[in-house]
């Protein structure tokens, strides 16, 4: 039987683990790696953007500070510049709820720096 997040029990047949592979987000560490993904408009400066997003990561006591989260320039995208927020939590079972803590840092920050999210 494994818990999920939600609290449900799900029941795995032995052969599941036999036969099939198998994802562990906690072997080896009591964290597990989340990631946000952000779009911002075109004309940003993404430096200023990156500052945002890094004092949003510090708002959020749930996130770890080792290894340091990271702020990744992933793409030049049709909608914007997109950025991913990397960082790692030991709350793996309430994830959701740090994610979300998150995402309101995150617009609180981007708001503060006149920074506007790209929409379709």
């Amino acid at each position: 039987m494994i818990e999920s997040r939600d609290g449900k029990l799900l029941i795995v047949p032995n052969s599941k683990f036999v036969n099939e592979s198998i994802t562990n987000y906690t072997h080896l560490s009591d964290s597990v790696y989340f990631e946000i993904n952000v779009t911002v408009l075109n004309s940003s400066d993404p430096e200023l953007v990156k500052k945002a997003l890094q004092e949003a990561v510090i708002m959020v006591k749930d996130i770890n500070t080792k290894p340091a989260p990271n702020i990744i320039f992933s793409n030049y995208g049709e909608r914007g510049l997109e950025f991913r927020v990397v960082f790692r939590s030991k709350k793996i079972m309430s994830s959701s709820s740090v994610e979300s803590k998150l995402r309101f840092a995150i617009y609180k920050k981007l708001e503060e720096y006149n920074i506007t999210f790209a929409t379709k």
